[in-house]
Protein backbone atom coordinates (compact mmCIF):
# COMPACT_ATOMS: atom_id res chain seq x y z
CA UNK A 1 0.00 0.00 0.00
CA UNK A 2 1.01 3.45 -0.89
CA UNK A 3 0.64 6.18 1.49
CA UNK A 4 -1.19 9.14 0.30
CA UNK A 5 0.80 11.43 2.68
CA UNK A 6 4.44 11.02 1.77
CA UNK A 7 7.68 13.52 2.10
CA UNK A 8 10.13 12.56 -0.47
CA UNK A 9 8.12 9.16 -0.93
CA UNK A 10 8.22 8.19 2.61
CA UNK A 11 5.09 7.53 4.33
CA UNK A 12 4.44 10.40 7.30
CA UNK A 13 1.91 8.56 9.06
CA UNK A 14 4.86 6.01 10.36
CA UNK A 15 6.71 8.48 11.22
CA UNK A 16 4.45 11.00 13.65
CA UNK A 17 3.14 7.85 15.60
CA UNK A 18 6.72 7.90 17.01
CA UNK A 19 4.99 10.60 19.64
CA UNK A 20 1.91 9.77 20.95
CA UNK A 21 3.32 6.24 21.58
CA UNK A 22 6.49 7.67 23.38
CA UNK A 23 4.66 10.20 25.41
CA UNK A 24 1.57 8.42 26.26
CA UNK A 25 3.22 5.05 28.22
CA UNK A 26 5.87 7.83 29.44
CA UNK A 27 2.47 9.05 31.10
CA UNK A 28 2.12 5.80 32.89
CA UNK A 29 5.83 5.73 34.37
CA UNK A 30 5.55 9.02 35.30
CA UNK A 31 1.83 8.58 37.12
CA UNK A 32 3.82 5.15 38.74
CA UNK A 33 6.94 7.13 40.07
CA UNK A 34 4.70 10.02 42.12
CA UNK A 35 2.81 6.50 43.37
CA UNK A 36 6.38 5.37 44.68
CA UNK A 37 7.74 8.66 45.54
CA UNK A 38 4.72 10.54 46.46
CA UNK A 39 6.03 13.36 44.84
CA UNK A 40 3.21 15.81 42.93
CA UNK A 41 6.14 17.30 40.04
CA UNK A 42 5.85 13.57 38.52
CA UNK A 43 1.73 13.65 38.46
CA UNK A 44 2.39 17.04 37.04
CA UNK A 45 5.13 15.69 34.63
CA UNK A 46 2.17 12.60 33.87
CA UNK A 47 -0.34 15.50 33.11
CA UNK A 48 1.51 16.99 30.43
CA UNK A 49 2.96 13.73 28.56
CA UNK A 50 -0.69 12.93 28.26
CA UNK A 51 -1.71 16.75 26.91
CA UNK A 52 1.79 16.41 24.66
CA UNK A 53 0.48 12.68 23.61
CA UNK A 54 -3.23 13.46 22.77
CA UNK A 55 -1.87 16.76 20.36
CA UNK A 56 0.38 14.70 18.84
CA UNK A 57 -1.85 11.90 18.23
CA UNK A 58 -4.57 13.84 16.61
CA UNK A 59 -2.34 14.97 14.28
CA UNK A 60 -1.02 11.50 12.99
CA UNK A 61 -4.86 10.62 13.40
CA UNK A 62 -5.50 13.19 10.96
CA UNK A 63 -2.59 11.89 8.62
CA UNK A 64 -3.50 8.46 8.99
CA UNK A 65 -7.25 9.13 7.96
CA UNK A 66 -5.99 10.96 5.36
CA UNK A 67 -4.39 7.62 3.72
CA UNK A 68 -7.01 5.76 5.33
CA UNK A 69 -9.94 7.58 2.97
CA UNK A 70 -7.57 6.38 -0.04
CA UNK A 71 -7.54 3.16 0.44
CA UNK A 72 -9.89 1.33 -1.94
CA UNK A 73 -13.66 0.40 -0.33
CA UNK A 74 -14.37 -2.97 0.55
CA UNK A 75 -10.91 -4.46 1.28
CA UNK A 76 -9.30 -5.74 3.95
CA UNK A 77 -6.87 -2.97 4.58
CA UNK A 78 -10.27 -0.57 4.81
CA UNK A 79 -11.64 -2.81 7.64
CA UNK A 80 -8.51 -3.29 9.57
CA UNK A 81 -7.29 0.42 8.88
CA UNK A 82 -11.40 1.40 10.69
CA UNK A 83 -10.74 -0.83 13.77
CA UNK A 84 -7.27 0.30 14.38
CA UNK A 85 -8.37 4.26 13.84
CA UNK A 86 -10.94 2.99 16.57
CA UNK A 87 -9.46 2.06 18.89
CA UNK A 88 -6.82 4.92 19.12
CA UNK A 89 -9.54 6.86 18.74
CA UNK A 90 -10.88 5.49 21.67
CA UNK A 91 -7.57 5.56 23.58
CA UNK A 92 -7.31 9.07 23.22
CA UNK A 93 -10.39 9.91 24.27
CA UNK A 94 -9.83 7.78 27.62
CA UNK A 95 -6.40 9.71 28.11
CA UNK A 96 -8.58 13.09 27.60
CA UNK A 97 -11.05 12.58 30.26
CA UNK A 98 -7.73 11.74 32.75
CA UNK A 99 -6.36 14.40 31.84
CA UNK A 100 -9.61 16.63 32.54
CA UNK A 101 -10.27 14.48 35.51
CA UNK A 102 -6.52 16.13 36.39
CA UNK A 103 -7.23 19.48 35.74
CA UNK A 104 -7.68 20.65 39.36
CA UNK A 105 -4.64 19.09 40.87
CA UNK A 106 -2.57 17.57 37.92
CA UNK A 107 -0.05 16.52 41.02
CA UNK A 108 -2.16 14.45 43.12
CA UNK A 109 -4.45 12.82 40.26
CA UNK A 110 -7.25 10.36 41.60
CA UNK A 111 -7.37 6.65 41.02
CA UNK A 112 -10.25 6.80 37.99
CA UNK A 113 -7.48 9.43 36.53
CA UNK A 114 -4.68 6.83 36.78
CA UNK A 115 -6.71 3.65 35.76
CA UNK A 116 -7.81 5.53 32.29
CA UNK A 117 -4.67 6.09 31.42
CA UNK A 118 -4.16 2.27 31.94
CA UNK A 119 -7.19 1.31 29.80
CA UNK A 120 -6.24 3.84 27.38
CA UNK A 121 -2.91 2.36 26.92
CA UNK A 122 -4.21 -1.16 26.50
CA UNK A 123 -6.41 0.10 23.85
CA UNK A 124 -3.30 1.83 22.32
CA UNK A 125 -1.81 -1.70 22.05
CA UNK A 126 -4.64 -3.17 20.32
CA UNK A 127 -4.65 -0.23 17.99
CA UNK A 128 -0.61 -0.56 17.53
CA UNK A 129 -0.84 -3.95 16.75
CA UNK A 130 -4.07 -3.45 14.52
CA UNK A 131 -1.66 -0.97 12.59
Amino acid sequence: MQAHVHICGHPVHPMLIAFPLGLLPASIAADLARILTGGDIWGIFAFWLIVAGIASGLVAGTVGFVDWIHLPEGTKARRVGAAHALANLCMLILFAVSAGLRLGDPGDPSAVAVVLSLVGLLLGFVGGWLG
